[in-house]
């Protein structure tokens, strides 16, 4: 299976705060009914007595090896001076000590000035760059080090950012063999279509107990950088904004430390997927609300309590004990009739142990969720996303861009419906990220789940090819609608989108939320001349169900009418050449109708009090009618 990999768009300078690559990369994914799960290192343990710190100031302190790299650009130098080429990290760190810091570099991707079109920069490849405390800590015998035992959190400031980078903690106890007890790679990356830079300063915190149980008395501390993909050739998997270290230090752990790292509410029949909208009549019977907690701290938690407080309801799951250095999922699944709205529910994780204090902050947990109306009511949405309900998002995107010539046409993005009652679908839509161009071509489907991991995107159901409009780009999304309404039985189903870009002159980005950590096969990828991917993430691509969707919208019956200016600032005209009294309604995209008169002569409706976004106008009278999505900027 050949990697996949994502080129990198270098168009004159960088953002001053990202870097412009295509889209975000995609790996194999290990499929699972519920992905939900933190991973390591993905929450902050909290910490006891200091016992502990070096500030850099005396770099001798630490043995750097470059890997053979010369200059301040590539590796780990220390001292009080940016070395980066990225505005990320120019400032340096504002770390508690000031004064010296650790930083890596790996060249400039930016082609010096004046260098030909497809001058690469000046990253060095394969490279693994390590910085490592010189001498050796006897973590039992330092001083305040109480009761002496190597239950102890390391905890250091950092700044920065993540792109295709390893930025790894490691540990060893002999000084030879090395292992991985911390990393970044839980942070989203910084791209042109989302993710952020670290806070300045981000404090890291990492338990080593569960590394060097056995009083250790010979442990060394290393930070390592290298890419991602370390037998990768192409440079843009070794470019990064630079990794900024300082005030290393180790703390005693606490004794009373549980941690919710994770939480989730789904129906019992879908997988693992966690919905961001699901119409009514789309809802189990059954709900599941759980976590997975983790207990920090040197006591074994008594009587552990998850509570989901989602105001119109409670959900409740308990553990008898969990012993230190542990983690285990602690879930219910109860009887549940939801009716319309959205659902906010606040975690909170208590034992006999720890109900309060300075540890508490990584107790708690937030999810959020909407049930729709049900399938029979006008424009209802069935959505794996929550954009739009979810208070934080996390959202990147995907596209044609992102695999290079292999996707340009016919790459298809995925996203998995659990249908649990029959019911009508009127169409797809995709919601469009930054990078969108207008002139390629996009048709939806429905494709059985296990001929999509064969390779097969032989469809149930297709809509008609559409071909992206600035209109299209302006709303955010573009509806992939079906001659006729499809009636889907209860099953589970990809609704897919096939893209052409027109050999990439015209890409297609979709939105990805990843927000919410989902099953590795809710949504998916397959890539031409390539294979199916599981993607572990949320795809903008929802069901339009019921038949209120403007379905068929190119078989208008009644004549002498058109609708003009489209797009429009605000005011459209509706005209009318049939002498008849015409009903006129325009509504939104949720169904509401925002505007309604009758006419028997052209007639203007302004309609810039309801918002840019995109409207249906519907004409009709006894002979017939006509629907036109109208685009108001």
């Amino acid at each position: 299976m050949k990697k996949i990999y994502l080129s990198l768009v270098i168009a004159g300078t960088f953002s001053a705060a990202m870097a412009q690559r295509a889209e975000r990369m995609v790996t194999d994914k290990t499929f699972s009914t519920a992905s939900h799960t933190a991973p390591a290192g993905a929450f902050q343990p909290k910490a006891g007595i200091e016992i502990w710190s070096d500030d850099f100031n005396t770099p001798g302190d630490w043995v750097i090896d470059n890997d053979g790299q010369m200059g301040a650009d590539f590796g780990w130098t220390i001292g009080t001076t940016s070395e980066g080429w990225s505005t990320v990290t120019s400032g340096g760190i504002n770390s508690t000590s000031g004064g010296n810091y650790a930083q890596v570099n790996n060249g400039n991707p930016i082609p010096p000035a004046g260098s030909p079109p497809g001058t690469p920069g000046t990253q060095a490849f394969p490279v693994v760059y390590t910085m490592t405390l010189a001498a050796p800590l006897n973590i039992p015998a330092l001083p305040l080090n109480t009761p002496n035992t190597d239950m102890v959190t390391l905890q250091f400031q950092q700044a920065g950012a993540h792109f295709y980078d390893a930025q790894e903690v490691q540990i060893s106890t002999d000084g030879m063999i090395w292992e991985t007890v911390g990393d970044n790679s839980a942070v989203p990356m910084l791209t042109s279509t989302g993710g952020a830079a670290y806070p300045n300063p981000d404090l890291k915190s990492i338990n080593l107990a569960p590394y060097i149980a056995g009083n250790a008395g010979s442990v060394w501390i290393r930070f390592s950088w290298t890419s991602e993909f370390p037998n990768e050739v192409n440079p843009n998997a070794w470019v990064t904004y630079g990794w900024l270290i300082d005030d290393v230090k180790l703390f005693t752990n606490p004794d009373d430390d549980l941690a919710l790292l994770s939480v989730w509410a789904m129906g019992e029949n879908n997988q693992g997927s966690e919905y961001g909208r699901t119409p009514a009549d789309q809802t189990d019977a059954n709900w599941i609300f759980g976590g997975q907690v983790y207990n920090n701290g040197n006591n074994t938690q008594t009587n552990v309590d998850l509570t989901a407080d989602f105001t119109s309801f409670t959900a409740n799951a308990t553990l008898a004990s969990l012993a230190t250095l542990t983690e285990a999922i602690v879930e219910t699944t109860d009887p549940l009739t939801l009716t319309p709205g959205v659902y906010t529910g606040d975690y909170t994780l208590v034992s006999t142990e720890e109900t309060g204090g300075t540890e508490f902050g990584n107790n708690t947990g937030l999810r959020e969720f909407e049930i729709t109306p049900a399938s029979t009511n006008p424009n209802s949405v069935y959505s794996l996303d929550g954009i739009g309900v979810y208070t934080s998002p996390v959202l990147t995107s995907l596209g044609t861009a992102s695999f290079g010539a292999d996707s340009h046409d016919g790459l298809v993005c995925a996203t998995r419906y659990h249908i649990k009652n029959t019911t009508e679908v009127s169409g797809i839509r995709v919601m469009l990220a930054t990078g969108t161009v207008a002139g390629g071509e996009i048709v939806g489907s429905f494709i059985d789940t296990a001929s999509f991991w064969l390779g097969n995107m032989t469809p149930i159901h297709s809509t008609s090819l559409v071909t992206i409009t600035a209109a299209h780009i302006s709303a955010g999304f573009v509806d992939l609608l079906f001659s006729d309404v499809v009636n889907m039985n209860a099953n589970a189903y990809y609704a897919a989108v096939a893209m052409y870009s027109n050999g990439g002159t015209s890409n297609i980005s979709i939105r990805d939320d990843e927000t919410v950590a989902q099953p590795g096969d809710a949504s998916a990828i397959f890539i031409p001349n390539d294979q199916s991917y599981g993607n572990g993430t949320a795809f903008g691509i929802r069901l339009l169900l019921g038949d209120t969707w403007g379905v068929g919208l190119n078989e208008n019956t009644l004549t002498g009418v058109s609708v003009y200016p489209n797009p429009s600032e605000g005011v459209i005209t509706v005209t009318n050449d049939n002498n008849s009294t015409n009903t006129i309604e325009v509504l939104d995209m949720l169904g509401k109708v925002v505007y309604s008169t009758s006419a028997s002569t052209s007639t203007s409706v302004d309609l810039s009090s309801a918002g840019t976004g995109v409207y249906l106008v519907k004409v009709s009278n006894e002979t017939g009618s006509m629907v036109e999505r109208v685009v108001i900027k």
